[in-house]
C-alpha cells in the first residue's frame, strides 16, 4: 500500500504524484489495492477526497489522511532521551508532556514570567536560581501558564 506525502504540495502536485506513483507500479507487474495521501493540510481534504471518491468501479482506492499537527510535537521525554539528559525531577506523566515553546530564561525574573506560555520548555543555566525557583513556584500557579519543563544548561552545581 504506497503512501503518497501530501504535507507542502499543492491538490495538482498531489493527485500528478498518485498517478505517477499508480503508472509505475502498474508497469512493474505490482498489485495495488490502495494508497494513502499522507499529511495533508485540512483546507485541501474535501476537494481530494470528493476526486478519489467519485471513482466508485475503481480498484485502487485513495485514502486521504489529514495533517495533525500534535503528531510532529516533541515532548519533554524525546527532547531528554535526544540529549541523554540527567532527570532531576519527573514522573512518566511529565516527560509526556508536549512542548509547544521554546523560553530561553535569561532575564529578570518578573520580565520572563511575563513571557510564559503554556506548554514552554524553559532553557536556563543551572547558576539561575531565581529562574529556577520562578519555575518552580509557577508550576502550581493559576497565575500563570503551565509550562512543559525546565531544562537546565551548563555544568554547574544547582544551588541549594
Amino acid at each position: 500500500m504506497p503512501v503518497v506525502q501530501g504535507h507542502g504540495r499543492e491538490n495538482y502536485q498531489i493527485i500528478d504524484a498518485v498517478n505517477r506513483l499508480r503508472h509505475a507500479l502498474l508497469e512493474s507487474g505490482c498489485d495495488l489495492f490502495s494508497s494513502i495521501i499522507n499529511g495533508v493540510e485540512a483546507s485541501q481534504v474535501e476537494e481530494l477526497r470528493m476526486r478519489y471518491s467519485h471513482q466508485p468501479h475503481s480498484t485502487f482506492p485513495v485514502y486521504v489522511v489529514p495533517s495533525e499537527p500534535s503528531l510532529n510535537m516533541l515532548s519533554v521525554g524525546n527532547i531528554s532521551r535526544q540529549l541523554d539528559v540527567r532527570i532531576l525531577s519527573g514522573d512518566q506523566q511529565t516527560l509526556n508532556r508536549a512542548v509547544n515553546h521554546f523560553k530561553i530564561a535569561a532575564m529578570q525574573v518578573p520580565d520572563f514570567l511575563e513571557h510564559l506560555e503554556e506548554g514552554a520548555l524553559i532553557i536556563t543555566p543551572s547558576d539561575r536560581a531565581d529562574i529556577i525557583l520562578a519555575c518552580l513556584m509557577s508550576y502550581p500557579s493559576t497565575n500563570h501558564p503551565q509550562i512543559a519543563g525546565l531544562l537546565l544548561t551548563g555544568k554547574q552545581r544547582l544551588s541549594t
